[in-house]
């Protein structure tokens, strides 16, 4: 047996059903028929009716429907005048392929295809396979899907039948999905860390975190409509989209503590002031290392020949860093501060879990 392998005609992740067109060649020798081919005006071969003599009962196991026998009453034999009979047909073939969705969408399938006979005996008649893989010389591409490799080996078991097993591996082109659904899914996520830029009395940090958490909910279902519905193996994506909405349930959550830190009256307790101090002392640090060199030089230059008048007079030119001095600590400040840090570290997780997700994902690596 020889196979060409012509084209992926669909690939139904939902009921996984797998379609794809197929030429079957088959050659073996019938040693009751032979001729001279002088005696016959030099004619080499002659074409049959499959009724007419003994050809291969072959079925497709995996098959959709039934396990329906590959040829047709149409499909003529040639024969030649040594006794070699060539019968090549062509198939469409729907069989059934289990479905591994995890990567999803930069998935790989590999789809069995078990050709086997039912009747004969594996010692009456066997199945070998002239090549390790398909021939695609014919092959199609598909739109959706991505031809990789296949393997055929050929096996037969004692008293038992005899058959070829065709495993095709394919992959699923992604450049829908990464424009439909990956790249609108990053940039929801990081509008939604940027709620705390939006000025807390606006009014409007509320709404924009509660659109986003929606918008994460339609895409799941848009998703869910995709992905053939499994619990083992759950895709992958799944567990990016539920981290999308925990993440905008607790930024919806921090919009409410952030304003309720606005709306506080009264002195702010001295713990809090303490930690606020020390948050913003370590965000204007970087700034404040400029001024102390400036500060410094001044000061070594008044210091050396300068008249007692002059004295007085740089005593009087306020220090520079006065200009930065803390000042007092209030509710709304420690809601600035608040804001600032949280939105850092939210943009930071976003980040860091969105990049380690989408990598395993490309490279099909467990997460």
């Amino acid at each position: 047996m020889y196979m060409y392998l012509s084209s992926i005609n669909s690939f139904d992740e939902l009921s996984g059903e797998l379609s794809f067109s197929v030429l079957f060649n088959f050659t073996w020798r019938e040693e009751r028929i032979n001729w001279s081919v002088d005696d016959y005006g030099g004619k080499t071969s002659l074409l049959f009716a499959p009724e007419d003599m003994w050809k291969p009962k072959i079925f497709v196991r995996e098959s959709v429907d039934n396990m329906g026998e590959i040829g047709k009453l149409s499909d003529m034999l040639r024969i030649t005048y040594d006794g070699f009979v060539v019968w090549t047909i062509g198939e469409v073939l729907k069989v059934v392929c289990p479905v591994d969705v995890t990567f999803f969408p930069f998935d790989s399938q590999k789809c069995p295809v078990t050709l086997t006979t039912v009747t004969v005996r594996s010692e009456e008649m066997k199945i070998k396979t002239l090549s390790s893989s398909v021939d695609t010389v014919f092959l199609m591409n598909n739109s959706q899907w991505s031809y990789v490799s296949s393997r055929i080996f050929s096996f037969s078991e004692p008293t038992r039948q005899s058959g070829t097993l065709l495993e095709i591996s394919l992959k699923r082109r992604s450049e829908f999905y990464v424009i439909y659904l990956i790249i609108p899914l990053v940039f929801l996520g990081k509008i939604n860390n940027l709620v705390f830029a939006i000025p807390a009395f606006a009014g409007e940090r509320n709404s924009v975190a509660i659109t986003s958490f929606l918008s994460f909910a339609v895409y799941m279902q848009i998703v869910n409509s995709s992905v053939p519905q499994s619990s083992k193996p759950i895709a992958y994506i799944y567990y990016y989209l539920l981290f999308l909405l925990i993440y905008s349930s607790y930024i919806m959550f921090a919009c409410i503590v952030s304003l309720r830190i606005y709306d506080k009256q009264g002195k702010v307790p001295a713990c809090v002031e303490n930690l606020v101090s020390t948050l913003r002392f370590w965000c204007c640090k970087q700034r404040r290392r400029p001024l102390d060199k400036i500060n410094s030089l001044y000061r070594s230059d008044s210091q050396t020949d300068i008249s007692e008048t002059e004295q007085d007079n740089t005593d009087v030119k306020p220090n520079l860093e006065d200009k930065f001095e803390d000042k007092e600590v209030t509710w709304t400040l420690v809601g600035k501060t608040f804001d600032i840090y949280c939105g850092v570290f939210n943009f930071i997780i976003f980040i860091t879990f969105t990049w380690s997700s989408f990598i395993n994902l490309y490279l099909n690596q467990s997460l």
